[in-house]
């Protein structure tokens, strides 16, 4: 099982992430932003850290509003985030920190990551989700 894969949806692009626990899930999550916001085979080892801290009414709008709030430090910060440090993560909340490093230019621009159809799902082993960025 590869940990995301990148699926074409009209203008918008369309990622399944899969994870075999829900903390896996969100860790995958960051990979996969990471590689379309600066295509790059391996990263370098982090020299920025970026704390967040996300509170939201479920697990499903957790994971989203995290996306975009994972999103926007990147925009504003011009840092592309490759890694994560989970200390809190519950149906409701999540405490981590973003491990990343500086970029000049990113190689796509993400507007928002959507809501809709996004449901995290359990799979036989594994977990999953399908998020639509728009682009």
């Amino acid at each position: 099982m590869e940990p995301f894969e990148i699926l074409s949806y009209k203008t918008d692009l369309q990622i399944r992430i899969n994870g075999v626990s829900i903390k896996e899930l969100f860790v995958n999550t960051v990979k996969a932003l990471a590689s379309i916001l600066h295509h790059q085979e391996r990263y370098p080892v982090p020299k920025q850290k970026q704390k967040i801290k996300i509170k939201s009414n479920d697990l499903n709008s957790l994971l989203i509003d995290f996306l975009n709030e994972l999103l926007a430090k990147s925009q504003v910060n011009k840092e592309v985030y490759w890694d994560i440090h989970v200390s809190v993560l519950s149906e409701t909340e999540l405490e981590a920190e973003l491990l990343g490093d500086k970029i000049e230019i990113f190689d796509e621009d993400i507007k928002t990551i959507n809501h809709r159809d996004a449901e995290i799902k359990k799979e036989l082993n594994h977990y999953t989700i399908t998020v639509i960025l728009d682009i």
